[in-house]
């Protein structure tokens, strides 16, 4: 059986299928492949047979349409076009015409019983696992891939979540989710940031004590030269001060305090810091020696007389290498509050900007709705309104158009009789309204993408739009006249329509809705009355919204 695939109405392969089961959808393990977020993984499963084929929908999302009837099972004709996403199928062989499926096995086997009475245990065996070339990816732009991705991954999951879920609880989700996601790529720099600033002014105040100890030991130098009272006492009150000397540059040894008298330094980060001290003519000197503890050193500014060999008598402003330094080991205070306090004050502040955006998103959102609810509301009531939608928002603009459009046929229907139509003699009675209604109901239904279905007091079917027709089986010729419950053949819609115009009667008329799954598909329903002159209720008018 040959058939051909087209992609927006472009032939994209042509291929003759042996027998055999051939599953279609968007996953790579499928028979045959096709490239599109309105496709599902497993979208539908084709069967062929000899002349035969036949379609089953594996509960795809979007579903599969024969000549634009949704289908969850069907045997095919040769005429026959089935869409899925925008991929059409067409299909040449001599394809027997189609009967009714009573049994449908989810490898299709029970959709070719070999005779009208055969059970799909006798029926002929044959190929299940036929291989097929897969149709070739359709070329898109970098762009239309992304934009494609960003559908099938973030907003189609998104609505369908707020079927089901409030989308104020959506948004505070998705501000949270946004935020929790900044503030874990930010903490390490924000950390390292905070550590490094801890650690910059403690290092500040450790070099701020190391001066202190040199004013007070220049002291003693300047006015006795005695290296046996130079004292560390100004340091050692520092907790943070592990320990701290007073060194001859020359012999490296200590000269305060007296209890490490004599003691030669081998330490390796203090030698790098006399090195700086001695050799490289620097003032101080801080060497990390990890584990947050730190070799700093001053040199105190006490070199002799001018008699003395470090004096420099070409240049009387060098005061020449220095002959004592003080160093110390200093430990870097473990501050939560230095360390943390930043994050703590960015988190909150990262807290309340999301409270303000989620207040501010649900205004911009729900305001601009609910000016057009009140609007609608005030129009429903009778009120010579025209509604505007005075936010600058391109898919409420055109849902407002739309909405104007109905409430105008609404009020030609159900209030706008003044105007008698032409070839109705005597005026307006009982009758001719309700034929007015009728025909204003036809009307409406050409330009509607809704099935439409009308029903009398008694439940007794008086019109039935061609998209409900072809969506339930309902025929007119067969189903006018007779009450719902006989006419159509699907007890659950027909259920569901008679307990809505039950509540629409009993609730003086008001609005009714209710959802439904229709061949496989969620479709929400609403039911309203319409009244005569004299207040009785004479029809009610069933809406089946196609694009749920």
């Amino acid at each position: 059986m040959k058939f051909e695939i087209s992609y927006n109405g472009k032939v994209v392969i042509s291929k003759d299928l042996p027998d055999g089961s051939y599953k279609i959808g968007r996953a790579q393990d499928c028979s045959i492949v096709l490239n599109s977020n309105k496709v599902s993984k497993y979208h539908a499963l084709l069967i062929v047979k000899g002349n035969r084929a036949a379609i089953l929908d594996t509960d795809s999302s979007n579903g599969v349409f024969v000549n634009g009837i949704l289908i969850k099972k069907q045997l095919l004709n040769t005429s026959d076009k089935i869409e899925m996403g925008e991929h059409t199928f067409s299909m040449e062989s001599g394809a027997t015409p189609r009967r009714k499926i009573e049994l449908f096995s989810t490898d299709g086997s029970a959709a070719f019983a070999a005779k009208p009475g055969e059970t799909p245990e006798s029926s002929p065996d044959y190929l299940l696992n036929s291989s097929f070339e897969v149709a070739p990816e359709i070329p898109v732009n970098k762009l239309e891939q992304l934009m494609n991705l960003v559908d099938g991954k973030i907003l189609f999951p998104f609505f369908e979540l707020v079927k089901v879920m409030d989308y104020r609880f959506l948004m505070a989700m998705i501000l949270v989710t946004t935020i929790g996601i900044s503030a874990f790529f930010s903490a390490i720099p924000v950390l390292s940031w905070g550590r490094n600033i801890t650690k910059q002014e403690s290092l500040k105040r450790g070099q701020a004590i190391l001066k202190q100890v040199v004013r007070e030991n220049y002291r003693i130098l300047s006015k006795t030269n005695d290296t046996s009272l130079l004292t560390v006492a100004a340091a050692e009150s520092d907790k943070d001060m592990l320990e701290v000397y007073i060194l001859d540059a020359k012999t490296k040894s200590v000269l305060a305090p007296t209890k490490y008298l004599g003691k030669s330094i081998n330490d390796p980060y203090m030698l790098l810091a006399l090195g700086d001290l001695i050799d490289d003519g620097k003032l101080d000197a801080t060497k990390d020696r990890g584990n947050g503890t730190f070799v700093i050193a001053q040199s105190i500014p006490y070199y002799g007389s001018k008699d003395s060999a470090l004096f420099s008598a070409e240049n009387p402003e060098d005061p020449g290498t220095p002959t004592t330094i003080v160093m110390a080991y200093f430990k870097i205070p473990q501050s939560i509050n230095g360390i943390y306090e930043p994050l703590a004050v960015a988190g909150l502040v990262s807290f309340l900007l999301a409270l303000v955006s989620f207040f501010l998103l649900h205004k911009m959102i729900s305001q601009p709705i609910k000016e057009l609810h009140d609007q609608l509301d005030a129009a429903l009531k009778g009120e010579n309104i025209q509604m505007v939608c005075n936010a600058k928002f391109p898919e409420l603009e055109a849902l407002t158009t739309v909405i104007n459009f109905s409430v105008t046929k609404m009020k030609s229907v159900s209030g706008g009789m003044a105007a008698v139509p032409a070839g109705i003699p005597g005026g307006i009675d009982a009758d001719n309204e309700e034929m007015i209604y009728l025909k204003s109901v036809e009307e409406f239904c050409l330009g509607s993408t809704d099935g439409i279905l009308v029903l009398d007091s008694s439940k007794k079917v008086k019109y039935v739009g061609p998209i409900l027709g072809d969506l339930l089986g309902l025929r007119p010729q067969y189903a006018l006249g007779q009450n719902i419950g006989d006419a159509c053949r699907d007890g659950s819609f027909s259920g569901t329509v008679i307990d809505m115009c039950e509540r629409v009667v009993s609730s003086i008329g008001e609005t009714q809705t209710a959802s439904l799954d229709i061949n496989g598909v969620p479709r929400n329903l609403t039911a309203v009355s319409h009244r005569l002159s004299n207040g009785e209720i004479s029809f009610i008018l069933i809406t089946v919204k196609m694009n749920a």
